[in-house]
């Protein structure tokens, strides 16, 4: 079902199967439900000036729904 006031976001597990979806609950039940939790990724702190420090910090990346693991990708719309 397409709804024009949000839009869907697409969704990648870690097998590269593509999955749609407008809310991480809509995603689990297109995935035959399952425990969903928030999925993080250790990455380098990048600091004010743009220099890389030394401080690492969790980025959440995605979510985890049963036994999938899917990273979120939303729609970027930049004028030229």
């Amino acid at each position: 079902m397409m709804r024009k006031d949000k839009p869907y976001y697409l969704w990648i597990d870690q097998n590269g199967v593509i999955e749609r979806a407008y809310t991480v609950a809509e995603l689990r039940q297109k995935c035959g439900g399952g425990r969903v939790t928030k999925m993080y990724q250790d990455r380098p702190r990048i600091e004010l000036d743009g220099t890389i420090g030394k401080m690492r910090e969790a980025i959440h990346t995605g979510y985890v729904v049963g036994q999938r693991w899917f990273t979120q990708f939303a729609p970027v719309e930049k004028p030229i």
